[in-house]
């Protein structure tokens, strides 16, 4: 019995130090458990700021790509900005171009009447002079029709013929002579001269000579566009029984005389 006794005491002593053993084991597993539910509840916090974080990322990613989106619409619109304005400053400077190229030509025009007209401006015209043998001979002409038929003592500088086309039958082309002075050229050109040239005896070698201004070709052109005007006028005044009316060209310009 005591023996008995002694195993029985000895498995409750064991059986004691068993449950101690496990009570510790429950313990440390409770702490187990505790920490693992504190890591879950850590976790769980974490996540939600993590979903927090990751929803504040979300919109911010979308207002940036909202942003990005208006910035490329304003590159956009700075590039065809661009580009108007490149071919607007394509357009300036070929206008520009264009409107020197036109000056200079106008310049070029400009120099040209000027010179034109400055070695035109004590010339005149001689039609119907009979020609001579040489241009001197012919200069010896003019100044006999001048100073002998005209009473003019006037001196010419120099004459020459006006050049012929090659198929030209004209045997007599126009004589140009220039003189030393504008005055000379006035004198020549007034109506005293030309109504005593045009008054020459019939017997006279320099009857039918007549004189005009030395013009351009463009005045020539002119003056017989305004010619041809003058004459389609005066038919028309003609037509309608207005012969007391007629049109006359006056300082290259048409005037009605009465």
């Amino acid at each position: 019995l005591e023996y008995k006794i002694s195993v029985i005491e000895e498995a409750l002593v064991k059986h004691k130090e068993n449950s101690e053993t496990v009570s510790v084991q429950i313990n440390q597993a409770d702490s187990k458990i505790k920490d693992i539910t504190d890591g879950l509840q850590a976790l769980s916090h974490n996540t939600v700021e993590l979903k927090s974080c990751v929803e504040v990322c979300g919109s911010t990613v979308s207002d940036l790509f909202s942003t990005v989106r208006g910035y490329i619409t304003e590159i956009k619109k700075c590039s065809d900005t661009a580009r108007e304005s490149v071919q607007i400053a394509s357009d300036i400077k070929q206008k520009t171009l264009n409107d020197i190229k036109a000056v200079n030509e106008k310049y070029d025009e400009f120099k040209s009447n000027i010179r034109d007209d400055y070695i035109r401006r004590n010339r005149v015209v001689f039609f119907g002079i009979p020609k001579q043998g040489t241009d001197f001979e012919d200069h010896v002409m003019v100044e006999k029709l001048l100073y002998e038929e005209l009473g003019l003592n006037i001196w010419v500088m120099k004459t020459f013929r006006v050049r012929s086309g090659m198929n030209s039958t004209n045997q007599n082309p126009p004589l140009i002579a220039e003189f030393w002075h504008n005055v000379d050229k006035s004198i020549i050109l007034n109506k005293s001269t030309r109504y005593n040239l045009q008054n020459l005896p019939t017997n006279n070698r320099f009857h039918g000579v007549s004189v005009a201004p030395d013009l351009s070709f463009k005045e020539r052109q002119e003056y017989k566009a305004l010619k041809q005007t003058m004459i389609n006028r005066n038919n028309e005044l003609q037509t309608s029984g207005l012969t007391g009316e007629k049109w006359i060209i006056k300082k290259c310009n048409l005037r009605k005389y009465h």
